[in-house]
């Protein structure tokens, strides 16, 4: 990528954010006060990038995945951001229906 001087510049990516329109509907149909976790899978790929999964249990006990975002380390910032495109893509929907 070059910017307006044609100098290149390099740019990294540190998070991917991904979630599915049949997942954001299985959310919104089984939404529930039971529970939804998210946990981080460590050395799934050659990047040696972090999954962060998020499941939710709903009240027939079966668990489903909601969104997955990989991620290059554990910081407060990681965690912030997953938080809030979970809540900009499936709890504002929800809330405003």
């Amino acid at each position: 990528m070059l910017n307006d001087a044609d100098v290149l510049i390099q740019k990294n990516i540190e998070q991917i954010f991904l979630l599915n329109n049949y997942q954001r509907e299985l959310f919104k149909r089984f939404i529930s006060d039971f529970m939804m976790k998210t946990d981080a899978i460590f050395n799934i790929n050659a990047l040696k990038m972090l999954l962060f999964v998020t499941v939710n249990v709903i009240n027939m006990t079966m668990i489903f995945s909601i969104c997955f975002s990989f991620v290059i380390s554990e910081f407060k910032e990681t965690f912030n951001f997953f938080i809030q495109c979970m809540h900009e893509e499936l709890f504002n929907d929800c809330l405003s229906s």
